[in-house]
């Protein structure tokens, strides 16, 4: 007996991890489909806003003081030339100065690179008088920490320029600025994600006095951070608008291809775009557009059945050294489609029915067929005065409970779909009485020609009667 009940007792738990495991497979595969549907419409793209901070060094020595090179015209030359190159509109520009930690960073101006934001800020840089400021030192840790505080914003792609003529600050009357720069730069990767966000950053040694080897090499430990030598800030910066693209390897050899919309100015810079995996490589690569590199693809494979519907290929995108142009990022990836049109239609229709199938019962359904939680009631049924009917009846999981004497027909389709309708068949019901939840589900509403009730809604906790004078008939809920 006992091997018996603990055979049946295995077996019970054999077809229970049978079942998670198929479920487990079935989630899996909805999961699936909704992927490779997404990864089919990503395509369009909403770009991200430029955000560029520019920090300038507003210490003395910008225009010669005490002997230094003075380089301030230059400095708000280049800047503003920098300035007019940016060519698209909803760029945000702030201008920033600094000069050591016992001074506030004061923003200049912050405005988008219209024409008329483009007049302004430059006209404000021009007011800017460096000469006034002798009595401070130079804290170049400061604008990494203002920048890192302030101006990172999450939804834009982030520039930071710090321009300065000379090196941290770091004697006997002004201790520890290098250690607090060099734990600044340091903190550039945690910052950015060791390169992940888009975070890109420029220091930029305006002259001689500013140049140090040391933090060179620092700056080149960091992801998307760059020393630059040159009073000019009128740099190309090169990258990829989106990462993620998609080709129909199907297509012909002139049409397989993808389009990568990029930022800057791609002519002449030399761009080379290389990629292969076990199906496919790059083949060539053109700009069209001015802005747009197209990189074709070529199979490898003869036959299209022997390459999976999906794959990935992974592009890399190469620029040689050239002054004042950087590729900001060089990593793109495609996913190879090699679905047949059918295959197609068909995960757009199934994942698309899933889709409404899932609007429908997480959402509609439970706001228009809303069903009872625990509800049920001990119903007391008087006739001429004499008791009839007495029985505890269970409303709990129903969307909708008739009392009546005959039962209420309901297909299968509607008992999926809106919920299940419970009847309680008693012929004294000649005349039908419905009971619904209330929008809570806790309580009931009640429903039926010739009936009143008191009080309505019922309450799921107390009594309610309901009295019919055309059939002598009074009901107790309890």
């Amino acid at each position: 007996m006992y091997q018996g009940y603990f055979c049946l007792l295995n077996h019970h738990n054999s077809m229970k991890s049978i079942i998670n495991i198929s479920m487990q497979k079935l989630f899996s595969t909805i999961i699936a489909l909704v992927c490779v549907v997404l990864s089919m419409t990503a395509q369009t793209f909403v770009e991200q806003k430029e955000r560029r901070v520019y920090y300038l060094d507003v210490t003395a020595s910008m225009t010669g003081y005490r002997g230094s090179e003075s380089i301030w015209d230059e400095v708000v030359y280049n800047l503003s030339e920098a300035i007019d190159a940016i060519d698209n509109e909803d760029t945000e520009i702030i201008i920033k100065t600094f000069t050591d930690n016992a001074h506030k960073v004061q923003t200049i101006v912050s405005e988008k690179a219209t024409e008329s934001g483009k007049a302004n800020i430059k006209k404000k840089v021009k007011e800017i008088n460096p000469s006034e400021n002798t009595d401070v030192w130079t804290d170049v840790y400061v604008p990494f920490e203002d920048f890192y505080k302030h101006e990172i914003k999450r939804n834009k792609v982030n520039y930071f320029f710090l321009m300065t003529d000379g090196q941290q600050t770091d004697n006997k009357k002004h201790l520890g600025g290098a250690e607090k720069l060099n734990s600044a730069i340091a903190n550039w990767n945690n910052i950015t994600n060791n390169g992940e966000k888009h975070i890109y950053g420029f220091y930029v040694m305006l002259c001689d006095a500013a140049r140090s080897e040391n933090i060179k090499h620092q700056i080149k430990e960091q992801q998307h951070l760059w020393p630059v030598e040159s009073a000019s800030v009128n740099i190309n910066l090169i990258r990829p608008k989106k990462d993620n693209f998609i080709c129909n390897i199907r297509k012909g050899d002139n049409k397989r291809y993808i389009d990568i919309p990029m930022a800057g100015k791609i002519k002449g810079a030399g761009l080379k775009v290389t990629g292969s995996n076990d199906y496919c490589q790059v083949d060539r690569t053109e700009i069209i557009d001015d802005n747009t590199l197209r990189v074709y693809l070529l199979l490898k494979q003869k036959h299209l059945a022997q390459i999976p519907n999906l794959s990935t290929l992974d592009l890399q995108i190469s620029q040689p050294t050239t002054p004042y142009t950087y590729l900001l990022s060089d990593s793109v990836s495609v996913q190879c489609d090699n679905f047949t049109p059918w295959a197609k239609i068909g995960i757009f229709t199934g994942v698309g029915l899933l889709l409404l199938f899932l609007i429908w019962f997480l959402l509609i359904k439970p706001a228009k067929y809303r069903t009872y939680r625990a509800f049920s009631k001990q119903i007391l049924v008087k006739q001429e005065g004499n008791i009839v009917r007495q029985k505890r009846l269970k409303f709990t999981g129903a969307r909708m409970v008739v009392f009546a004497n005959k039962q209420v027909r309901q297909s299968l389709f509607s008992r999926i779909f809106t919920g299940k309708i419970i009847t309680y068949v008693s012929p004294e019901f000649t005349q039908p009485i419905t009971f619904k939840p209330t929008r809570n589900r806790k309580n009931s509403y009640m429903s039926g020609v010739g009936y009143t009730v008191t009080p309505n809604p019922i309450p799921r906790n107390g009594v309610a009667t309901i009295t019919n004078k055309q059939l002598n008939m009074e009901i107790i809920l309890n």
